[in-house]
């Protein structure tokens, strides 16, 4: 099997090795024509080492995915989700002042409205991922009136 990149072009004209990106498709070497994909994304979903719990601490990683940004981050289980988001933000925006209010929280896909909410709460565990997004025109923010 060799090595060939995910670019996308390089499967649609067919060529498979154009070499970009950390790539992970394989060409099938046996002439059926068939191709194996094995799928890394590298996200380290299966090095357990990396999320570890140390000291009541679980690691987890909190992600800006509208940004590709993200950040591996150690929090205890009682702690909120409004907290990690205040403490998040800073670190993935690159900026000390922003404003936690205009941004949402995510587990799962979900929306976490009530972000009093702990992470044992949420049954979060080690290597779990929180995701932070800006409330948006097709997700506008909670009406307080």
């Amino acid at each position: 099997m060799s090595r060939i990149g995910r670019c996308g072009s390089c499967i649609r004209s067919r060529t498979f090795r154009c070499g970009r990106g950390r790539g992970r498709w394989r060409d099938d070497d046996d002439g059926d024509g068939e191709i194996s994909i094995v799928f890394d994304l590298g996200i380290g979903l299966f090095d357990t080492e990396d999320y570890e719990m140390t000291e009541g601490k679980l690691r987890i990683r909190v992600t800006l995915p509208d940004l590709w940004r993200e950040q591996k981050m150690e929090f205890a289980s009682d702690t909120s989700v409004a907290t990690i988001k205040e403490q998040a933000l800073p670190a993935l925006l690159r900026r000390s002042e922003v404003d936690p209010a205009s941004y949402y929280v995510e587990y799962f896909e979900k929306e976490i409205e009530d972000e009093s909410r702990t992470l044992s709460d949420l049954e979060v565990s080690a290597g779990d991922v929180i995701s932070l997004r800006p409330y948006d025109m097709d997700h506008p923010a909670p009406f307080n009136g």
